[in-house]
């Protein structure tokens, strides 16, 4: 935000469905839904998901290939291919890394996995 960026959060829509919301300050932010995950208001323009440049996805357990666990509701899965072009990073706290987890065909995986003891570049993310 300091540097000029447009930062969009996700805002979640219904089942599965999340939309891209620019927002100016992180004030603007407040918890909804079931986990008090912070959203921007509905009200927060709307962000084609083609002009993001990058995606940053939260996780449960992520392991070095890209591939995340996540609550199972499917929200980034179905939202990322949307954001084809957008750098994909997880977060994941470094206790919290597998050597390997299940994927889906359906899963998409990040293009690298952040902890806070390493950055892993993954091979054949998307």
């Amino acid at each position: 935000l300091e540097a000029g960026k447009t930062l969009a959060v996700p805002l979640c829509m219904g089942p599965g469905v999340m939309q891209a919301r620019a927002v100016r300050s992180l004030e603007e932010l407040a918890p909804a839904g079931p986990y008090g995950i912070p959203e921007p208001p509905a009200g927060a323009p709307k962000v084609p998901p083609q002009r993001l440049a990058l995606c940053v996805l939260p996780c449960l357990a992520a392991a070095p290939d890209g591939t995340r666990l996540g609550y199972g509701g499917g929200y980034y899965d179905r939202f990322l291919p949307l954001a084809c072009n957008a750098v994909k990073i997880a977060l994941c706290r470094a206790a919290l890394l597998e050597p390997v987890l299940p994927r889906e065909c359906h899963d998409v995986r990040a293009d690298f996995v952040l902890t806070e003891d390493a950055l892993y570049a993954c091979k054949g993310g998307g």
